[in-house]
C-alpha cells in the first residue's frame, strides 16, 4: 500500500514538473515572437520590383527597384532603360537610347506610397541628317547632302511619385532633368553629286519633352514585385 502511494506521488510530481516545464516554454517562445522586427512578420512585404514605364524621357522602357533593408525601408536604388527611334521632322532620323540610375526615399516603410526621387539621366542620339544644303566653292547649291552625328545629353533628375502596394503595382512620376540641351551641332555633310564634304550647322531635333534647360518627366509604371 506505501509503495502505491509513494509511485501516484512521484507520478504526479513528474506530471506537474512537466506541465510547469510546458509553460515556461511557451512562455518564452512568445517572448522571442514579440521581439522579432516587423519586417520578419510582414510576410507580404516586397522589396524588388520589376516592370515598365511609359512616358517621357523614357517613351517605353524596362525598370528595376529594390527597396533596401537599411534605414527601416526607407531608401530603394532604382534602374531605368529604353531605346526607341523617332522621325521628328522630315530628313532628319534620330536614334535615342535613355538609361537613369537613383535612389527612392519612400516616406513610410513599407516599399509603397509618396516618395521622392533623386538620379542621373543619359540620353544618347544617334542622329542621322538627309536633304542637307550643301556649297561648293563655285558657288553651286545642293539640297543632297548627308551627315550624321551622335550627342550625349546628361540630366541631374529630380522627382515625386507614389506607388501603389501588392503584388501588382502601379506608379506615376511627375519631375524635371536639369541638363544642357545644345541648339546646334557642327555635322561633316557629304554630298553625292558634287562629290565634297563641308561642315554645316543643323538645329538640333525638337524631341518632345527636351528643352534648353533640361528634359520634362512624366510617366507612368506597373509591374510584379516579388
Amino acid at each position: 500500500m506505501k509503495n502505491s502511494v509513494a509511485l501516484l506521488l512521484l507520478f504526479f510530481s513528474i506530471s506537474l514538473y512537466a506541465q510547469n516545464t510546458q509553460n515556461t516554454s511557451d512562455l518564452q517562445n512568445a517572448e522571442v515572437i514579440a521581439m522579432e522586427p516587423t519586417d520578419t512578420l510582414q510576410t507580404k512585404f516586397h522589396r524588388l520590383s520589376v516592370g515598365a514605364k511609359i512616358g517621357m524621357p523614357n517613351i517605353v522602357g524596362g525598370s528595376l527597384e529594390f527597396v533596401l533593408p537599411l534605414l527601416d525601408n526607407h531608401l530603394a536604388p532604382y534602374a531605368d532603360f529604353s531605346g526607341f527611334d523617332i522621325n521628328p521632322e522630315e530628313g532628319t532620323e534620330v536614334g535615342l537610347s535613355y538609361t537613369e540610375f537613383g535612389v527612392n526615399y519612400y516616406f513610410n516603410n513599407t516599399g509603397k506610397g509618396l516618395y521622392i526621387s533623386g538620379g542621373l539621366g543619359t540620353l544618347s542620339t544617334d542622329l542621322a541628317f538627309t536633304n542637307i544644303e550643301v556649297e561648293s566653292n563655285s558657288g553651286q547649291i545642293v539640297n543632297d547632302g548627308i551627315g550624321t552625328i551622335k550627342e550625349t545629353v546628361a540630366s541631374t533628375n529630380l522627382k515625386v511619385g507614389i506607388k501603389t502596394g501588392g503584388r501588382f503595382y502601379f506608379r506615376f512620376e511627375l519631375g524635371y532633368g536639369f541638363g544642357d540641351i545644345p541648339d546646334a551641332l557642327e555635322i561633316n555633310a557629304s554630298s553625292p553629286s558634287l562629290g565634297i564634304s563641308v561642315i554645316t550647322s543643323e538645329e538640333f531635333p525638337d524631341i518632345p519633352g527636351l528643352s534648353n534647360g533640361g528634359v520634362i518627366i512624366g510617366n507612368i509604371g506597373f509591374g510584379l514585385s516579388f
